[in-house]
């Protein structure tokens, strides 16, 4: 942590220049009173410091003590208040007023917490042993102050440039984050209107798988109805091929039968007989061919069945 700021600022009517240069381990100070040209320095190490922080009953880590030196001269702690005292101010509270008395200056950090308040003082030697009295010093030392003021002007020049580029780059930012929230509205629609026509196929879709099903029940009964319908065709086909095999037993029985009878009684029988014998065996010819043509249909409708 290194810091190096100047600060202007009033206490007790009084105003004073305050130089701060904090390094890692040492912190440095300067602090000028124009009214009297008079001029105080002190120089504090870390050890020094976290002592007397200690000795309070409230330590702080030298950094910790340093932030909260820089806040409260630049004002923007409510926690904490800086005041300046000069000896003599500094013994009247501490009722040991001690008249004319100005070797040292007091800086006085409060750290207001809840309930209490804690006191840091921080105490500096006089630079100059004397007022100046001539001339020549007085302008010595004003143009010291008036380098300190020059340095303070660039520091604030800086510090504004500092907080330009930090306000154009929030502004960047700002303007990003408004474009991503745009972004983000408009993904989340398009993702919305995306949700909403996989909803609507996942709908059809599930109205198609019923109508899929149902017309498979249909075909399946229709398949079965068939198979029935095909089985009882077979059925019969099976019925009239075993009435075939009887008739066709039978004829050729009654064949066998006849052609005895004829051949016993040929000789001795009138030709009446015989003629009516040749009309019976015509007409028993002919239930056979009736037979296999219905055999025939049969066939057909078998193998259309298949």
């Amino acid at each position: 942590m290194e810091v190096q700021k100047i600060f202007e600022d009033t206490f007790h009517l009084k105003k004073y220049v305050i130089s701060l240069n904090v390094t890692l381990g040492t912190l440095q100070m300067t602090i000028f009173e124009e009214g009297s040209a008079t001029m105080w320095k002190g120089s504090f190490t870390q050890s020094y410091i976290e002592d007397l922080t200690s000795k309070t009953g409230n330590f702080k880590q030298y950094k910790v003590f340093c932030k909260m030196l820089l806040s409260g001269l630049e004002k923007t702690s409510q926690s904490v208040i800086i005041d300046v005292l000069t000896q003599e101010e500094f013994e009247n509270i501490r009722s040991e007023p001690k008249p004319g008395r100005n070797l040292k200056l007091y800086m006085i950090m409060t750290y207001i917490v809840e309930f209490d308040k804690v006191h840091y003082p921080l105490s500096l030697s006089l630079a100059n042993k004397k007022k100046f009295s001539s001339s020549q010093d007085l302008k010595v030392l004003q143009d010291e102050l008036s380098e300190l003021r020059l340095v303070k002007q660039e520091k604030d020049i800086m510090e504004k440039r500092l907080e330009t580029m930090i306000s154009d780059r929030d502004k960047e930012i700002y303007y990003l984050s408004k474009e991503k929230e745009e972004l983000q509205t408009e993904l989340d629609k398009i993702k919305n209107q995306m949700d909403s026509i996989i909803e609507q196929l996942e709908s059809q879709a599930k109205i198609n798988t019923n109508k899929s099903v149902k017309i498979n029940e249909e075909l399946k009964l229709q398949n079965e109805k068939l198979e029935n319908e095909v089985e009882k065709m077979k059925k019969e086909a099976k019925s009239l091929r075993d009435e075939q095999k009887k008739d066709k037993s039978r004829i050729l029985q009654l064949e066998s039968e006849l052609k005895g009878f004829f051949d016993k009684s040929k000789s001795n029988r009138p030709k009446s007989i015989t003629a009516s014998a040749s009309q019976l065996q015509r007409s028993v010819a002919y239930e056979p061919n009736e037979l296999n043509n219905r055999l025939s249909r049969l066939r057909s409708l078998l193998e259309i069945s298949k």
